[in-house]
């Protein structure tokens, strides 16, 4: 009989070429911290393009998302802010990558912005209030720790 692995969920060397980065990940399936940033991405995008093909098949915008309710920082930016304050708190050994992660997603939007009126780039403003986020999820995180797994709470 065979000796068997233990079990761990790896997605192993996942390379990643951008333009003049490489990367060279792993990704333990098998990390609560990692599973809680794959739910919450996935929340997130699952979001955003709603949004859009709502927005786009009514061609109306919405309006809330735009009004300015704290400062200059409108619905958009309390959602991205949000966002990662949870990711940072529900996944801080990952701070550094969930900063690179947003910077990535706001660069992506840039051609995405001329497909759709409704798809707004903002380099800059955007990923400091992600990471502003990610710092805030970050301090809550070291007052009150967390072993918190949304996989285990969402599909076990």
């Amino acid at each position: 009989m065979s000796q068997l692995m233990p079990h761990r969920h790896y997605i192993s060397s996942i390379n990643l070429i951008l333009p003049n980065i490489y990367l060279k990940m792993n990704i333990n399936l098998d990390d609560r911290e990692i599973r809680n940033i794959i739910i919450i991405f996935s929340i997130g995008i699952s979001y955003w393009i709603t949004l859009v093909i709502y927005r786009e098949l009514t061609q109306k915008d919405i309006k809330i998302l735009r009004k300015n309710i704290i400062f200059k920082c409108n619905g958009w930016c309390l959602s991205h802010f949000f966002h990662y304050l949870i990711l940072g708190y529900l996944a801080p050994t990952y701070w550094k990558e969930l900063i690179c992660i947003g910077i990535i997603f706001e660069i992506i939007e840039i051609p995405m912005n001329k497909m759709s009126k409704y798809i707004d780039s903002k380099l800059i403003e955007d990923s400091l209030t992600n990471s502003f986020g990610i710092i805030i999820g970050l301090a809550i995180w070291k007052m009150f720790p967390n072993n918190i797994d949304l996989y285990q709470i969402l599909f076990k």
